[in-house]
């Protein structure tokens, strides 16, 4: 298996270089010096021997990789301060000792089993998205467990309307193969290029249609679970009162209990018809009120995104008007009195005539909130352009810019209060970045509010970013936010994570990792535990 710095430092193959109508932007906000930090050449820098022989793991029968490059994939993940240790790193980077390649539950047994007799750490890698330090190593002998060959559809059960699969599949490949057959899951993250659905599960992840068609943890029927301690079949009917519900357990466990191996997910028919438009509020607080109103109405559209001004003026800049056509544009939201407003993005799927009446009650509802209609093809060009925002990260950071992202949720009273504490809080720590918010994942009684930050780069990125993460964090606690509605805990959110759920939950956590994984082998730190 060959894997290239590309792949370990970038998102995606490029540099392509930061648009220049985001250079003009950044310049205007006085962000235009920031000096160019080009990632190093990985080859040039120490890896970690691995310190496990090959003969340790040649009876697990599964395929392994040695090689440095996918030991190091293995051992990170994609945010900012994991890309600030693989781009500019200038000591030797921990790497887990071996990648083993299972193929099946049978597979994962026998390394779990021969973790518990050597007294290996595991830690398991889907895709490599998360963005909040979920996956690690430490100083102890650590197999990586890749799911890179338990990427197969199991069984479709087309009268319930239920998939089985296994972890390592990705959202591409997996519907692909559903709508060859007519359905869709429809669960579709910005991650979705690279995350795989094992990694969905095990954090609890929210797609763009999540308002409409639930969260992924939603969606999961059954889970088959290999523990350190024993094996775990969960999930019968599609509803029980058969004490908790012990799947709860391992969704959002972050491999910290456990690898899950395979999944039962519920699925739906294609849409006849899928519709995304573009429109123009004339403030955050309109469009806010707009969305809480068609929670309330049981009618939200299936995604719903609004921009505020800040991020709306960015996604302006690079739309590509100019010249008359942007003289024509500003007339006209200028008589429509929503010059300088706030974009949102709304989308319809399922039956033509279902769709039809639902996006016709939310255009009433928008109207009594001032909303203008934009043209069709600003809903298209977000359909088309939805994943390009790793990308562009890339081309920031080599240009010299932290471009990082943070994310929570608070009802709709505490919505206002979180926006302004987080703003304040990155303010303090970083000066006068450019924070462009959105509000998604709508619920009737609240909903997420989602930041991305952009500021030229200190000379020590790393505490840079520690520092304003702590005080955005820090900001909603103060406001009784979550501390992550879709990105997870990892290790990154640990510290807080008892100011969420409390003394007695955190301990109720240690006693479940104790009994499942006695030996604190599984992905050790997340959750804070082990």
């Amino acid at each position: 298996m060959v894997v290239s710095t590309e792949v370990v430092q970038r998102w995606g193959g490029g540099g392509h270089g930061v648009p220049v109508t985001l250079q003009e932007f950044l310049a205007d906000r006085g962000m235009g010096a920031a000096q160019p930090r080009p990632a190093l050449d990985l080859a040039a820098v120490d890896v970690r021997p691995s310190r496990i022989a090959a003969e340790e793991i040649a009876g697990l029968g599964c395929a392994y990789e040695y090689d440095d490059m996918v030991r190091l994939r293995c051992s990170g993940g994609f945010s900012f301060i994991d890309l600030c240790r693989r781009r500019w790193s200038d000591s030797a980077l921990p790497a887990v000792d071996v990648v083993l390649l299972p193929r099946s539950h049978d597979d994962v047994r026998r390394i779990l089993d021969a973790a518990r007799e050597k007294q290996w750490a595991v830690v398991p890698f889907g895709g490599g998205t998360s963005v909040v330090d979920g996956v690690d190593v430490t100083d102890r002998l650590t197999v990586g467990v890749a799911f890179w060959e338990m990427n197969s559809v199991l069984d479709l059960d087309s009268e319930t309307g239920e998939v089985r699969v296994q972890p390592g599949i990705g959202g591409p490949e997996l519907e692909r193969w559903l709508e060859a057959r007519g359905f869709t899951w429809g669960h579709i993250p910005q991650s979705w290029e690279r995350a795989t659905v094992g990694g969905y599960v095990a954090t609890r992840s929210a797609g763009q249609t999540s308002t409409g068609f639930g969260r992924a943890d939603a969606t999961v029927t059954n889970l088959r679970i290999a523990a350190p301690i024993a094996d775990f079949d969960l999930g019968r009917a599609p509803g029980t009162a058969a004490g908790p519900d012990l799947k709860q357990v391992f969704l959002g466990s972050e491999g910290s209990f456990g690898i899950i191996t395979e999944i039962g997910l519920r699925v739906r028919p294609l849409p006849e018809k899928k519709v995304y438009e573009g429109l123009l509020f004339p403030s955050f607080v309109a469009g806010k009120r707009a969305f809480r109103q068609l929670a309330l109405d049981r009618v939200p559209a299936d995604m719903m995104r609004l921009s505020d001004a800040e991020e709306s003026a960015v996604n302006l800049a690079m739309s590509g008007l100019s010249g008359i056509t942007k003289q024509a544009f500003d007339r006209y939201t200028a008589l429509r009195k929503v010059a300088g407003g706030c974009l949102a993005i709304v989308g319809w799927e399922g039956p033509a005539d279902v769709v039809a009446a639902r996006r016709a009650h939310a255009y009433t509802v928008f109207r009594q909130f001032g909303a203008v209609r934009l043209p069709a093809t600003v809903g298209r060009s977000w359909e088309k352009n939805r994943f390009t925002a790793p990308y562009l990260r890339d081309d920031l950071l080599d240009a010299g810019y932290l471009v990082e992202t943070l994310e929570t949720a608070n009802e709709w009273s505490q919505l206002d209060a979180t926006y302004k504490a987080v703003h304040e809080g990155l303010r303090g720590a970083l000066g006068d970045p450019l924070i462009g918010t959105h509000l998604s994942h709508i619920y009737p009684t609240g909903a997420s509010l989602y930041f991305t930050v952009i500021t030229p780069l200190a000379d020590d990125p790393v505490a840079q970013w520690k520092t304003a993460k702590a005080a955005a964090t820090q900001a909603l606690v103060d406001t009784d936010a979550t501390i992550t509605h879709h990105h997870s805990v990892g290790r990154d959110h640990a510290p807080w994570l008892t100011g969420e759920v409390g003394e007695s939950g955190v301990d109720l956590l240690r006693v479940i990792k104790a009994h499942v994984d006695p030996q604190s082998l599984m992905n050790p730190g997340v959750l804070g535990l082990g």
